[in-house]
């Protein structure tokens, strides 16, 4: 067991070891310069990279050829190289005026591609401009779209600004949406009625379905209203930072495996970290949006009404003092982090309290 942890805390301490590279001014590179990371990194145009590339750094440059992917985190690139497989990139800027001979999967503030695309472009983007040839589809969600070269394939997408000075061969499905028109707001009223109807009726079905579990929540609100406040602020800060650092481990080891042609394990890791963050958005919902809310609503009925009211009288009176108090601007930001701390660490409390073995009394 001793020799367990000590493997488990070194691979750890190996891990952020690494992950803090990234951080760092200097360029660094490991797995023969298949991983890179640094403030300024440059791939000179006298270098081949054979293999896949992978880049975390703040201004990236490629002006050598890369016969593989080209995995790119950044805040600007430039790729003037030739890419003889798929670009994948996340960055503030991004300027392509090599070739790639695969697909472009673009997440960025700005995209130019004056290159040429040996397949599809995918991006979500505030503006996308295309002045080379591409092979396949384009597929995108953007602010600004503007087409100046052939599209082999269908144009697919969703802006508010589309221009067309090129040619495409397949089908143009595009959505442009119209900016000036007025969107309709839901009025405040009816807002705050279909909240108050929707808690209250899942409040309800929480009280029938399980009445001792949820009593004990609110007596934990009411009884350690300090301890619970902490595990509350805690299951916030974990709801975000465990899904990160699960993130930042997969791609440390999905490169390492990648790097060793492992691409089943590389799946695995990839699917992993997918679950986990769908995992923390479906729990965040349940208990953010639905259990804290009914929680501290039927705690404040309970504190302010006088005794021996019924309870489902209790949790509507709480809950319509919450929905009134969420409909005020600034004031509703408050209340959602008091809600969300108090009725958040008072479940996390019952599941650690179930997980706890119950202390066994001997008979007398």
């Amino acid at each position: 067991m001793k020799r367990t942890g000590f493997v488990l805390l070194a691979l750890v301490a190996i891990l952020l070891s690494l992950g803090t590279v990234a951080f760092a001014q200097e360029e660094e590179q490991f797995l023969d310069g298949k991983l890179r990371f640094g403030d300024n990194i440059t791939v000179t145009s006298d270098e081949t990279i054979d293999g896949d590339l992978y880049v975390f750094g703040g201004d990236v440059n490629v002006d050598g050829d890369v016969n593989g992917d080209l995995v790119v985190f950044a805040g600007t690139v430039g790729v003037r190289g030739e890419i003889t497989g798929d670009l994948l990139v996340g960055a503030g800027t991004v300027e392509l005026t090599g070739n790639v001979q695969g697909d472009i999967r673009a997440g960025a503030g700005q995209v130019t591609v004056r290159g040429d695309v040996g397949e599809d472009i995918l991006a979500g983007t505030g503006q996308l401009r295309v002045e080379g040839d591409v092979g396949g589809d384009m597929v995108f969600g953007a602010g600004l779209v503007d087409i100046g070269g052939t599209v082999a394939g269908d144009v697919l997408g969703g802006t508010s600004s589309y221009t067309l000075t090129g040619t495409v061969l397949g089908t143009e499905d595009v959505t442009i949406e119209d900016t000036d028109r007025e969107v309709e707001r839901p009025n405040v009223v009816f807002r705050g009625l279909s909240r108050f109807a929707s808690l209250l009726l899942l409040g309800l079905s929480i009280m029938w379905l399980r009445r001792t579990t949820f009593e004990r929540s609110v007596d934990a609100v009411d009884a350690t209203p300090g301890p619970t406040a902490l595990r509350g602020f805690g299951f916030l800060v974990g709801l975000l930072v465990i899904p990160l650092v699960v993130t930042l481990v997969g791609v440390l080891l999905a490169i390492l495996f990648g790097w060793l042609g492992l691409g089943l394990v590389v799946g695995v890791i990839v699917f992993g970290i997918v679950l986990s963050w769908i995992l923390a958005v479906v729990v965040g919902f349940v208990v953010i949006a639905v259990l804290a809310p009914i929680t501290v609503g039927a705690w404040l009925g309970n504190r302010f009404l006088p005794a021996g009211t019924a309870g489902y009288l209790a949790l509507a009176a709480g809950l319509a003092a919450l929905v009134i108090l969420g409909l005020i601007p600034v004031l509703n930001v408050l209340v959602w982090f008091a809600v969300t701390i108090m009725g958040g660490g008072a479940w996390l409390g019952l599941v650690r309290r179930k997980r706890q073995p119950e202390e066994v009394v001997a008979p007398v």
